[in-house]
């Protein structure tokens, strides 16, 4: 094992510069009513389901869901790389907002197994596989930041038809 080798495993040990716990958070442009929680989380659960994620826990203002690695996906199935995220609706100031918070623990420890059986083996690809490591974190930002969009547009739409579908039927 080279020199260079040994320093870029030290430099990405010891920074751990990259979060394995990623937060979102949105102000949902629509009114919503404490009673509108349940159906906002049944809704966000079954995009959740589509998406194959797992073990899905519902409370009044939560949705916790996980994601097996055992489990058979696609390898370009969002949910493959973390470990299980987090749905809140909270109220600050009258407004509700949406937070997401998901974990990439599982990232982490399967690039770790990578780059150590490259240093045992002495492969010179250490590098590429931290490289291969930060695309493959980028990637999953990027597209839980487009899922998370998507829910909010989601809840928005569907909290809209629901109030306009009251205001008519007020008016008549």
């Amino acid at each position: 094992m080279n020199h260079l080798q040994i320093k870029v495993a030290e430099i990405i040990i010891q920074t751990m510069i990259i979060p394995f716990s990623v937060q979102y958070s949105k102000r949902i442009n629509a009114k919503v009513a404490f009673d509108d929680f349940d159906g906002i989380i049944a809704n966000i659960a079954e995009t959740i389901e589509t998406k194959s994620g797992e073990e899905i826990m519902m409370d009044k203002d939560q949705l916790t869901y996980k994601s097996k690695i055992l489990t058979f996906r696609w390898d370009f199935n969002i949910l493959k790389p973390i470990d299980k995220g987090i749905f809140n609706l909270e109220f600050r100031e009258s407004e509700c907002y949406l937070l997401y918070e998901f974990f990439m623990y599982r990232m982490l420890f399967i690039s770790f197994i990578s780059a150590v059986i490259c240093l045992i083996v002495e492969v010179d690809i250490l590098i590429a596989a931290a490289i291969l490591f930060g695309l493959n974190w980028i990637i999953t930002i990027i597209r839980h930041r487009l899922l998370f969009n998507e829910i909010v547009s989601d809840v928005e739409d569907s909290v809209n038809k629901k109030n306009d579908r009251l205001t008519r039927a007020k008016i008549n």
